[in-house]
């Protein structure tokens, strides 16, 4: 599978955040420990086998 396969960053994240695997994850995981959020998209360098 190549990355320009994969859905658009923002919509991965909307669906993770509403499936399953996630709630897997979360027991024992304390929300408030989260301080904040940020998201940044990455543009790959030269080379890259993502570009």
């Amino acid at each position: 599978m190549h990355v320009r396969d994969l859905p658009h960053p923002a919509a991965f994240a909307a669906a993770y955040l509403l499936s399953p695997e996630l709630e897997a994850d979360m027991p024992g995981f304390d929300v408030s420990d989260i301080i904040a959020v940020e998201d940044l998209l990455l543009d790959p360098v030269a080379g890259s086998p993502l570009g």
